[in-house]
């Protein structure tokens, strides 16, 4: 499973590996206000920082000293949820690139090619991966049900486990009611679901439903998402239903515009 784009604070992860001041110089065109960069000049400590926290992008921007780019590919894409990889090639051989790209990398770019250049790939990746709902003007991901698991702004829910992941890796059990309801959100990422449609699934497993059970079901459901998280995650549209909250997303894609 690919590491989940965007976080709760609305900035993916990016990691800048290799010479401190080649990657300085990529740096210089991903702001702070729109990534959460961090730089490492070995393999060592790429992997280390991989392992410590959810990374939803990789760039190596040059060679590593301790590591040559086919076992650096190699061992990223062997961890359990690994990031996007943008490979900055040591050569402008178009061999070399296709190489990187057959055994994992994302992507592979030129060594001539500029921080301009990355930027624009770097936003093209994450473009491609998690499109943009137009009716909305946010970026959303839009999982579909038969897939194991559903993400957004961070979050992942396992639909095999029934249990739901924040951005740092913290389980959030879910009672079969909570998980119908969050994967009916999940489904649809800033689409109203209606309370008719929300109760009807759980009058399918056989519950007796009084009128307001769906607000209790919400309202654990938000208290267990504030306790693994800042944000709530669940919006009340007031008249119609509940959504996937979109306003860090809008944020987020107005930002980089």
């Amino acid at each position: 499973m690919r590491s989940s784009p965007i976080d709760i604070n609305g900035k993916p992860k990016v990691v800048v590996a290799g010479d401190p001041s080649l990657a300085a110089d990529v740096c210089k065109w991903m702001p702070d206000a729109l990534y959460d960069l961090s730089l490492v000049d070995t393999g060592k400590f790429l992997i280390d920082s991989l392992l410590a926290s959810n990374t939803d992008l990789v760039i190596i921007n040059s060679s590593l000293p301790d590591i040559d780019a086919i076992s650096i590919v190699q061992s990223v894409s062997s961890l359990k949820k690994p990031p996007y990889l943008i490979i900055r090639s040591d050569t402008d051989e178009e061999i070399d690139r296709v190489i990187l790209l057959e055994i994992g990398a994302d992507d592979c770019i030129a060594l001539s090619c500029g921080p301009r250049e990355i930027k624009a790939r770097v936003r093209a990746l994450f473009r491609r991966r998690f499109g943009q709902a137009n009716h909305l003007n946010v970026v959303v991901n839009k999982p579909d049900n038969h897939l194991p698991e559903a993400t957004f702004l961070g979050w992942t829910l396992d639909r095999n486990r029934r249990q739901l992941y924040s951005a740092s890796g913290e389980v959030t059990s879910l009672t079969h009611s909570e998980y119908l309801i969050l994967n009916a959100l999940f489904s649809e990422p800033g689409v109203i679901k209606d309370r008719s449609s929300l109760m009807g699934l759980m009058a399918d497993i056989n519950q007796v439903l009084e009128e307001r059970s769906l607000d209790v079901f919400i309202s654990r459901l938000r208290k267990k998402i504030l306790t693994r998280g800042r944000n709530d995650l669940i919006e009340t549209v007031r008249g119609k239903g509940y959504r996937l909250r979109v306003s860090t997303s809008e944020q987020l894609l107005n930002s980089t515009r």
